[in-house]
């Protein structure tokens, strides 16, 4: 499932990654909104641990 969000909070290794919604856009990401916590492989990225999201208005 690819969640559109507008903002999500990762841990990246020791780093805390923040995606925000892009101006000509939302991100695509590919999660579900209730799998915080779980790790996210991404292409070419590493492994990442989904803190939060926030949900893009419908």
């Amino acid at each position: 499932m690819v969640f559109a969000c507008n903002k999500a909070v990762l841990n990246h290794g020791t780093k805390q990654v923040a995606l925000k919604r892009k101006e000509n856009g939302v991100h695509q990401i590919p999660f579900h909104p209730s799998a915080a916590g779980t790790d996210i492989t991404t292409e070419g990225k590493g492994k990442f641990t989904l803190i939060s999201t926030e949900e893009s208005a419908a």
